[in-house]
């Protein structure tokens, strides 16, 4: 008996038949497409064709103003911020003593009870070596300190009219001569403020240090003198 060949039949296998059975199977099993996911059967007589490439999603358009689209609308860009002139830092508060000065009866121009200079300093200009160091720079041009020394405070409405104010060192000038321009550049010069002449000089530690700074003072003195009107005492010739 001729060698039969068996695929899982009980009985003689037709080899054409059975060929075709098992592709018609093998198409079957074959026959799936799986398309974003999801798993289709199909025919497995239809040809298939690749699914066109999608394209790139774009980006979508915020809706219009007053369209009334549901759509929310995209937050607005935040302003910059405003530009804010910073406020001028108020002056600390420093110590300064007042004093006034009266034209000597000698020079025969003025007494005691005439216009004074008012002085204001800080305290040093007013104390040992500092006190000395004024008082010989008032008498070289005739005036003489006649009040106490006290911390500064308004006129009185029963004081005279004081002729001019000198104001000694730098932080003295800054809190009574109103300006931007450095210390240095205003020694010596007449200013006004609430109808008060006013004139910065060094203090008097500032006057100790150095002979040319003597010097810059007693011309700044001499100057005080003419802008008031007042002659130089004779005495004054051994100071130049």
């Amino acid at each position: 008996m001729a060698n039969e060949t068996r695929f899982c039949s009980k009985g003689p296998m037709d080899s054409a038949a059975e060929l075709a059975r098992l592709a018609s199977a093998l198409a079957d099993v074959l026959a799936f497409e799986y398309s974003e996911g999801q798993r289709t059967i199909v025919d497995p007589g239809v040809s298939f064709k690749p699914a066109p490439a999608r394209p790139p999603a774009q980006p979508r358009p915020a809706p219009l103003q007053g369209s009334g689209s549901s759509a929310a609308a995209a937050p607005a860009a935040e302003a910059p911020a405003a530009f804010t002139v910073p406020q001028k830092k108020e002056k600390k508060p420093i110590e300064l003593r007042i004093c006034r000065a009266h034209r000597l009866p000698e020079c025969g121009d003025g007494d005691e009870n005439g216009s004074p200079l008012l002085l204001i300093a800080e305290p040093p200009s007013f104390e040992a070596s500092g006190r000395e160091t004024l008082d010989k720079m008032l008498h070289a041009i005739g005036f003489k300190i006649t009040t106490e020394v006290e911390p500064i405070r308004r006129p009185r409405d029963d004081e005279a009219r004081p002729l001019a104010a000198l104001t000694f060192g730098n932080r003295a000038t800054d809190y009574i001569v109103e300006g931007s321009q450095p210390f240095d550049a205003i020694i010596g010069t007449w200013h006004e403020r609430n109808g008060m002449r006013i004139m910065p000089l060094l203090d008097t530690a500032s006057i100790q240090a150095a002979p040319g700074n003597k010097r810059r003072a007693w011309n700044d003195l001499l100057g005080l003198l003419e802008k008031l009107g007042l002659p130089l005492p004779e005495w004054s010739q051994k100071y130049s």
